[in-house]
């Protein structure tokens, strides 16, 4: 059985939680410096996150996120930011490649891969606080 000070614990993070996630409600997000970002470090690993939805519909002409998955089991990612970086990553993992997907027009889409070009992770996130593509 748990012991009293602990159970308190536990019921204040439950409550903050519960008062975080009320106070999110119809919350709306843009990005704050560009629609892409790619992060690219000493070592030649990285990382690109996007909103593909911010992307469509924004007005930059050269940025873009995403991945495709092909029959034979091969995931690439890529992006390019406004200022022309431009960035890849494949992979082979069947785990990987299920996150590409769920991949949506209205969703966040983070990778990272390491210095040899390898995907490491894809994250794809669906949230009511982006922005949805508009036609």
């Amino acid at each position: 059985m748990l012991n009293k000070k602990l159970m308190v614990g536990l019921v204040a993070v439950a409550a903050c939680f519960g008062l975080g996630a009320a106070s999110l409600a119809g919350t709306k997000t843009t990005p704050s410096h560009g629609r892409v970002t790619v992060l690219t470090y000493n070592d030649g690993s990285g990382q690109a996150i996007g909103r593909l939805g911010d992307i469509y519909n924004g007005s930059g002409k050269r940025e873009y996120i995403g991945c495709q998955h092909s029959d034979d089991g091969i995931t690439l990612c890529q992006a390019r930011n406004e200022a022309g970086k431009h960035v890849v990553c494949v992979t082979d993992s069947a785990w990987l490649s299920r996150a590409v997907k769920t991949l949506s027009p209205d969703a966040q889409l983070v990778f990272h891969w390491n210095a040899r070009g390898i995907c490491t992770t894809i994250n794809v996130t669906h949230d009511s606080a982006f922005a949805a593509k508009q036609d």
